[in-house]
């Protein structure tokens, strides 16, 4: 009797963990988070040689031999501007200028969209009186690279928007406006631009805090091959896109703030339990994939999926009508309370159910259960967290073209140029112009342009 009763116990076990395994391999994106694109299997391709990294640092090596830029010759220039010093001294005196100048090319876009070559040619000179010398200087809006604030602003917009790499400007340039460039060049504009967008970005982030309601939700991260996380907040006026190498609650406080008073609208991932529970909407997509996942399961678990999902179906009908006009806000909330009325004790049956993840599951959602209906006392607050996760879905295009960032400067400049270039599209702005004006107010040392209307 002993070893029969042993032989049950252990073909219980190996029937649980056969389940187990039988849903490991029936997860898709219909009933977890994955992404549709990792539905069907993908086997990695077998390495024969393993690289030895070389112990060098990344960059040109000692004794690489620099490459300097030449001057286009004069028939290639369109315009040429003379910067001259003064022409009185602080004495009065008269200066006179050398007739030797140095020079400067910058390339730019014009509004025809043409590309166009100016020349700057700065002089010195010396007064006459007390010999003091003088130097002229580049317009303030400049800097002392080769491209010009406009084609920078295109430039990272190919970033931002077309999720290409430096090389891929590199070619577009030189196909486009038969202009040839480095990579190096294009990086250096990148820098130059993220502290042009510093402190745009810097305000985005405090109005974020001050939102009534945002959505909030993160994803992985590399920089130089280690793990840290790209966030998101956004809402229907902004987007903001902050790296931390943390994915805790310490991270979603730099992100909302210490004190976030609007609603937040995210999953049920408990870094963001840093907000009360009355001002969560938990999205509803992923416990559709949760109901999904339950129902899927064998005996009473499947039962009590297939229930869940009836409720879940009725939430959604009513709120479909609900976002057609069909019926107003107030009658979207007395519907929903008496579908909350039934669905509530079926999670609370489902705590007892045989399956131990689906009675944890159900646990779980039962702990957030007011938070699933924020929705209905809020106008405004979508059940979902679409939004937050179309607006993080950009960025995980580019992660997944661009392996990441390669230092913390280069992770600077993608959380920026993404923030400010989403949060022009939602305040129907235009990306280039606006990047170009902080470009041209950074270089002239004035305050940033406005992106929020007020």
């Amino acid at each position: 009797m002993l070893y029969l009763e042993s032989m049950l116990i252990t073909i219980a076990a190996l029937r649980a963990e056969n389940a187990d395994l039988k849903e490991k391999l029936s997860v898709d994106s219909k009933n977890s988070s994955k992404p549709p694109s990792a539905d069907f299997k993908k086997h990695k391709k077998l390495k024969n040689e393993i690289k030895k990294k070389s112990g060098k640092k990344q960059g040109a090596q000692p004794g690489h031999k620099g490459v300097s830029r030449q001057l286009e010759s004069i028939d290639k220039v369109n315009n040429i501007i003379d910067c001259k010093p003064s022409s009185y001294c602080i004495c009065s005196g008269d200066i006179i200028y050398n007739t030797n100048h140095s020079k400067h090319q910058v390339y730019d876009i014009d509004n025809k969209n043409s590309l166009f070559l100016n020349e700057y040619r700065v002089f010195k000179g010396y007064c006459q009186t007390c010999r003091r010398s003088y130097i002229g200087e580049l317009p303030a809006e400049l800097d002392n690279t080769i491209l010009g604030p406009t084609l920078k602003a295109v430039l990272v917009t190919l970033v931002s928007d077309f999720k290409l790499s430096k090389r891929d400007i590199k070619s577009l340039l030189k196909l486009f406006y038969n202009l040839d460039i480095s990579v190096g060049t294009v990086s250096n504009s990148e820098a130059i631009v993220s502290k042009a967008l510093k402190q745009p970005y810097t305000n985005l982030s405090e109005k974020a805090k001050e939102q009534d309601n945002l959505n909030a939700d993160e994803t992985r991260h590399y920089e130089k091959s280690k793990i840290g996380w790209a966030w998101v907040a956004t809402n229907d006026k902004l987007t903001l896109l902050m790296m931390d190498k943390s994915r805790g609650q310490k991270a979603a406080r730099k992100l909302l703030g210490e004190n976030f008073a609007g609603i937040l609208t995210t999953d049920r991932y408990c870094a963001y339990n840093i907000v009360d529970s009355l001002q969560r909407q938990l999205c509803w997509a992923h416990i559709t994939r949760d109901f999904i996942k339950i129902a899927q399961r064998d005996s009473d678990a499947g039962k009590t999926g297939d229930e869940l999902l009836f409720h879940q179906n009725k939430i959604f009908y009513y709120w479909n009508k609900y976002k057609s006009g069909v019926i107003n806000f107030i009658q979207l909330g007395k519907a929903i309370e008496i579908i909350k009325k039934s669905l509530k004790p079926c999670l609370s049956n489902a705590i007892s159910c045989s399956h131990k993840r689906t009675s944890g599951t159900c646990k779980n959602i039962l702990k957030y259960f007011e938070s699933l209906f924020t929705f209905t006392k809020h106008e405004g607050i979508e059940p979902t967290n679409n939004h937050g996760e179309r607006q993080i879905r950009k960025y995980v295009i580019y992660r997944k073209l661009s392996y990441g960032t390669q230092s913390a400067s280069g992770s600077r400049f993608i959380e920026r140029i993404f923030s400010i270039s989403a949060t022009c599209k939602q305040q129907a702005k235009n990306t280039i112009n606006y990047i170009k004006k902080s470009i041209i107010n950074y270089n002239s040392g004035l305050p940033p342009p406005e992106l929020l209307v007020s």
